[in-house]
């Protein structure tokens, strides 16, 4: 019965978040949309109320409020179309977490070199490509299973000799009403539009609802399911449902499914956890994720737990 009840909520909160009425449009900074981690990539990208470590500065600032330790993680992708993905971020208590946690995080993608052309379609030369996203981030718990955070970033684009920046926030919600269900909530991406030469667009705003709910909690097996509705104000609602099977605390076997999604469908996904020393904890996570016609891609997460 318990089983049952957890599914049910599970499936309820992505549909809800679904229903939204479609706004589709456009918005700049599409890079802010990328997955950061390995773990939340290989699940589908269903997140929201089970980001771990100092990966939850960007994926859900709240839940940095259950951070206890040192954390640092390092993300690297040969992403699509050549491009080059890198994370990094370092998160760390305040009175050992009694004071919430702060976390510092830096995305950075290269688009390579581009080819020019001019009104005519004549080649004018190659030219360089980039953003960059560099933030600040705080969650604490407001009171018992009850967390909240933001995050303000410094977001910079360039193509070529031109360039422009912003500063955008995201807030997040955690909420933990059964030690068996998370609940989790953000809003991403929130601020003024961005002009880039004569063109104005809105920052990629994302909303987010989500549970994740421990339907097997052994001592050597654990199995959860991971379901989000995604809202994003420049495109479609679509659903993110995710599997992870943890053995002996130490592999985790992980899928995902994407559903209503312009081009991602399914993912998956293996993770390490084991002891380097008695204090160091070591996180490897490998990823891999379809996207139809634009091919698929590898990502390869590295964390640490001091």
């Amino acid at each position: 019965m318990k089983t049952r009840w957890l599914i049910f909520v599970l499936l309820l909160t992505a549909v809800a978040a679904m229903a939204a009425e479609e706004d589709a449009g456009t918005a700049c900074f599409p890079f802010l949309r990328l997955g950061v981690g390995a773990r939340s990539l290989a699940l589908g990208e269903a997140f929201v109320a089970d980001a771990r470590d100092a990966e939850a500065a960007v994926l859900n600032p709240a839940l940095l409020s259950k951070n206890r330790r040192h954390a640092v993680t390092f993300t690297h992708d040969e992403y699509l179309a050549d491009l080059t993905f890198e994370f990094g971020a370092y998160a760390f208590p305040l009175a050992g977490g009694a004071a919430g946690s702060v976390a510092v995080a830096a995305r950075y993608i290269s688009y390579g070199t581009l080819q020019g052309y001019d009104e005519f379609g004549v080649p004018t030369g190659e030219f360089p490509a980039a953003d960059l996203a560099a933030g600040v981030s705080y969650g604490v718990e407001l009171f018992q299973g009850f967390g909240a955070g933001a995050t303000v970033n410094y977001v910079y684009s360039r193509i070529d000799d031109v360039n422009t920046s912003t500063v955008a926030f995201d807030l997040g919600l955690s909420y933990q009403p059964l030690n068996a269900l998370r609940l989790g909530f953000t809003a991403t991406n929130l601020g003024p539009d961005v002009k880039y030469v004569s063109l104005e667009s809105p920052l990629p705003l994302t909303l987010r609802l989500g549970a994740a709910g421990d339907v097997l909690d052994l001592p050597r097996h654990k199995v959860t399911l991971f379901a989000d509705g995604v809202y994003p104000y420049y495109d479609e609602p679509y659903g993110a449902f995710g599997l992870e099977y943890t053995m002996f605390d130490l592999v985790s076997f992980r899928g995902g499914y994407r559903l209503g999604h312009d081009t991602a469908t399914f993912s998956f996904g293996v993770g390490f956890r084991f002891g380097l020393w008695d204090t160091v904890l070591l996180n490897l996570d490998y990823a891999y994720a379809d996207y139809g016609d634009l091919d698929a891609t590898h990502l390869f997460t590295l964390g640490l737990l001091i």
